[in-house]
């Protein structure tokens, strides 16, 4: 009897501990999070943030930013060029999003109405395209060069 009740109890907990990990998404946090007042979305949990994006601590607060994943893990799906580096810290490899060529075009800033980002990197625009300030916030535009 008493077996049959640890048994339980242990599953209980094991599904208990896979459902949170699966509200968790992979990658990890950045050490430093540097001007996310201007393109974060305040967060609680993983799932509050789009796509691939985690929700991680800035200062006293949570933000979603950019995952940083090891070199050898699966990627979430994004069509992007990353470039490696490494963390001193660990001397994990890990891969980043890139700056694509090119230069973003003056965009006359509209201040009357409230800002609205469309994107936060220029990973998240298509061919041809940066993340560039328009005229009510972050888009996708189409580079110069």
């Amino acid at each position: 009897m008493k077996v049959s009740i640890c048994l339980l109890l242990f599953l209980a907990t094991a599904a208990i501990i896979e459902a949170v990990r699966k509200e968790e998404k992979p990658g990890e946090c950045p050490r430093i999070l540097r001007n996310l007042k201007a393109v974060g979305k305040r967060c609680r949990k993983d799932k509050d943030c789009a796509n691939a994006d985690k929700c991680c601590f800035a200062g006293l607060k949570k933000v979603c930013t950019t995952a940083l994943f090891p070199a050898t893990t699966p990627q979430p799906k994004l069509t992007t060029t990353k470039q490696a580096y490494t963390t001193k810290q660990s001397g994990t490899k890990y891969q980043s999003n890139y700056v694509k060529g090119g230069k973003c075009p003056y965009v006359r800033y509209n201040t009357k109405k409230p800002r609205r980002d469309l994107c936060r990197r220029d990973s998240e625009c298509g061919r041809g395209k940066k993340c560039c300030m328009g005229s009510n916030g972050l888009e996708c535009l189409n580079a110069t060069f």
